[in-house]
């Protein structure tokens, strides 16, 4: 019995160790999350790409549909940016099918100076056909003027970006429509230590062109330490001195709310002022403490339908209709816009972006991080 005294002992020594290496390994992992370098970050990244591509959506969108300025538009009619009375035709060609709303996800920051006297000759020239004019519109109107008067006709819902780090540019005489936001909650969501990004800086369109709508939202873009984009900013904050509140939508959310007739959101906030979730109607979205939506990605074959600008233009829509549908106006030529990084498609053109997160809203298909989340993690 004495010689087992030895080998309980070397067992007992051995199950220590045993513990002792579970703690360290323990503490290392919990030390790493705590701390999160990049690495970590990384893997946590790849992780998430690998669950979000083995669960794609199954319902095809049906609810938006995506007016392209693609290579084939800018092959017939020319380069970017176009004379302002063909954006102000294809507009009208859009409105015309009467969509509930309409997202353009473009800047029209400079202004044409050219008048609609030449108009007439570039359209008959490009279609083969004269254009629909106004006879009361004058010939003299400058394109930009001719573009206000087409987007005071309809559901439009212009563009606009937001500056960060500094960057206190702000485009002259900007035009603002702030966001009415009601909160829910116990917080002081008027401290210092506000959610949401906070912009320095602003482009907008021209004031004329902005003060035709009802409606703007920024395009700003959310992306990780990988470069790849996961989710998008719905609210952020711009101090617009007398012009009026701090709080701006995306485009995303402008024009939902747009096409559901709504003036103001709901912003549900925790007692520590961190908000989670934005109340659109009767829609519930989960966002983050800056107000990131994570983005669901869909395949190829579900991805919201296109039809090309010039095919609009040219009064070819093919079988899509546009009647009572979000419509978002983008391009998806090389060169032009964004084409975004994300985990399910390389490249892929910043007004799918929206169109997908939109599609997103509308379908209630969100990808959710519940707040218990990182206990579980740690744990």
């Amino acid at each position: 019995m004495k010689r087992m005294g030895p080998l309980f002992k070397n067992i007992w020594k051995g199950r220590n160790r045993l513990y002792i290496y579970g703690l360290l390994v323990t503490v290392l992992f919990s030390l790493l999350y705590i701390l999160e370098p990049p690495f970590f970050r990384f893997l946590e990244l790849r992780f998430y790409d690998a669950i979000l591509r083995e669960n794609p959506i199954e319902k095809p969108a049906t609810d938006i549909v995506i007016v392209d300025i693609d290579e084939r538009s800018l092959q017939a009619v020319g380069q970017w940016p176009w004379p302002r009375h063909i954006v102000a035709r294809l507009f009208d060609e859009i409105n015309a099918q009467k969509p509930s709303a309409i997202g353009v996800d473009l800047l029209f920051a400079e202004a044409d100076h050219r008048s609609l006297n030449g108009a007439s000759h570039d359209i008959k020239e490009i279609y083969g056909a004269s254009p629909r004019v106004n006879p009361t519109v004058p010939g003299n109107m400058s394109g930009d003027a001719l573009l206000a008067r087409t987007l005071s006709t309809g559901p439009f819902v212009l563009a606009r970006k937001f500056f960060f780090n500094g960057e206190a540019f702000t485009s002259k005489e900007c035009v603002f429509q702030p966001l009415s936001v009601v909160l829910l909650g116990t917080a002081d969501f008027h401290s210092e230590n506000q959610p949401f990004y906070k912009a320095s800086g602003v482009v907008c369109n021209l004031p004329i062109l902005d003060a035709a709508v009802a409606s703007t939202g920024f395009i700003n873009a959310s992306f990780d330490i990988d470069g790849l984009m996961r989710r998008i900013p719905l609210i952020m904050r711009y101090e617009a001195g007398s012009s009026g509140g701090s709080y701006f939508p995306s485009l995303v959310l402008a024009t939902l709310m747009k096409q559901k007739k709504l003036r103001q959101v709901f912003v549900k906030v925790t007692s520590s002022g961190e908000p989670y979730e934005i109340l659109l109607g009767n829609t519930v979205i989960p966002v983050d403490d800056r107000g990131n939506m994570l983005i669901h990605y869909r395949d190829r074959e579900k991805a919201c339908p296109h039809v090309s600008a010039l095919d609009i233009l040219s009064g070819r829509p093919g079988n899509i209709s546009l009647q009572g549908k979000i419509v978002f106006v983008g391009t998806s030529a090389t060169g032009l816009g964004e084409r975004t990084i994300t985990p399910v498609h390389p490249f892929l053109p910043g007004v799918d972006i929206h169109a997908t997160a939109a599609q997103n809203i509308l379908q209630a298909n969100f990808v959710k991080r519940p707040p218990w989340i990182s206990g579980l993690e740690l744990s």
